[in-house]
């Protein structure tokens, strides 16, 4: 039998033999957001999904498709491109992360701020629960009612109430055009009234605010040493061309300039914002925080990390409020463990809540949390992993509050 599992059948036996056993099994796609959590049960056995690649049914016409699991979001794409369609995702490492990955993570996308996140795109699911059994939510119908909520369920849970083994996606038409514009901020206090006045004047695909660091990591060592944005707008020809226009005249006051990304370097520039959070780090945040705090938030931790002797490259999406940093140390030795009471003050003193993405050790020395602060709804999701995974052979302790 192949260590990859090329069927569902295969994957309902190996279910019903872990659960017969109490073996913990540890889902695996592409392994882009395996950073992400507590660390998994140390006798887990990894169970990869890769093997279940192909395409279940598509259907241009009702712009929804029904796939394997295991499928990249690449070849997906690929797919659709063919009849002038796509997934509105753009998440990091897209030949490498699989569609089933994406839903169970609920993975960060480039524009969700105008095209939404996946939850908005996920019509069905197809999942092998703690009995070994088939588990299905929603359909293959937009509208379709019954169950519709069961896709949402498993969304974003992190493989601990099942294996999800297809999934069916609603589509849409790919947009004609597309432009990336930038600006170099004048000063820091200038990004709160040239954030306003572009999101006040149009529509973009998205807004990101680049801190300093995380502008020369982002573009190139060249760039100049200040904030930046990176502004895109998706549509027609005609329409991206006046939405360009409008930004630009809507900045002119600011003595802020917006210049369009030339097209041999628009790629890298886009593929760096899609892959920010995934690039190594000893650690690795992403705050939800206002759209309106996005500004100070990035200075916050801009200067946080300064006074520890800590460089911190951080994104901002403005439009949505989240915020993703990265913490790489400038000296010798850091004081992690000292760092950590300051961090979860000052985090907490922004007004939302954080996901520590990846973790230096001496934090998981002293059980950090990964997820804080928790919800008022943790008792209920923990009755729901016990009543979906009463084996508790899903990823156990992986997500969050431990369950």
């Amino acid at each position: 039998m192949s260590d990859i599992p090329l069927s569902v059948e295969d994957i309902q036996d190996r279910v019903r033999d872990a659960r017969a056993t109490s073996t913990p099994l540890s889902p695996v796609g592409g392994s882009t957001q395996a950073h992400i959590g507590y660390p998994a049960a140390p006798n887990a056995v990894p169970f990869p999904i890769t093997g279940l690649d192909r395409i279940i049914e598509y259907m241009p016409d009702d712009m929804v498709v029904v796939a394997q699991a295991g499928m990249t979001l690449d070849a997906l794409q690929i797919l659709l491109g063919e009849r002038n369609q796509w997934l509105p995702l753009e998440t990091a490492a897209p030949a490498r992360q699989t569609l089933g990955g994406i839903v169970a993570t609920r993975s960060s996308s480039l524009v969700r701020a105008c095209y939404g996140s996946v939850r908005d795109w996920l019509i069905g699911v197809g999942v092998v629960g703690g009995d070994g059994q088939i588990v299905r939510g929603g359909g293959k119908v937009v509208k379709n009612v019954s169950g519709y909520d069961l896709p949402k369920l498993y969304c974003g849970s992190f493989g601990t109430l099942g294996i999800v083994t297809d999934v069916a996606f609603k589509v849409a038409p790919r947009p004609e055009a597309s432009i990336v514009l930038r600006a170099t901020l004048p000063n820091e206090r200038s990004s709160e009234v040239a954030i306003d006045s572009i999101l006040a004047s149009t529509s973009p695909a998205f807004v990101y605010l680049l801190g300093r660091s995380a502008s020369k990591s982002t573009m190139g060592r060249d760039a100049a040493d200040a904030l930046h944005l990176l502004v895109r707008f998706d549509g027609t020809r005609e329409s991206v061309a006046e939405l360009a226009m409008r930004a630009e005249t809507s900045l002119k006051s600011l003595a802020i300039t917006l210049a369009e990304v030339s097209e041999h370097t628009v790629g890298p520039f886009v593929q760096a914002l899609r892959d920010f959070a995934i690039v190594d780090a000893p650690l690795t945040v992403r705050y939800s925080t206002l759209s309106s705090d996005v500004a100070a938030c990035v200075r916050m931790v801009e200067d946080m990390g300064r006074k520890q002797g800590l460089g911190a490259e951080v994104l901002a999406e403005c439009r949505v409020g989240g915020v993703t940093a990265r913490f790489i140390p400038e000296v010798d030795s850091v004081d992690w463990a000292g760092f950590y009471p300051e961090f979860r003050d000052r985090s907490l003193g922004l007004g939302g809540n954080y996901v520590v993405e990846r973790m230096p050790d001496a934090w998981r020395g002293f059980n950090a949390p990964v997820w804080f602060p928790l919800g008022q709804d943790i008792e209920l999701m923990r009755g729901i992993k016990r009543s979906l995974d009463p084996g508790n052979i899903f990823n156990p302790g992986r997500f969050v509050g431990g369950i």
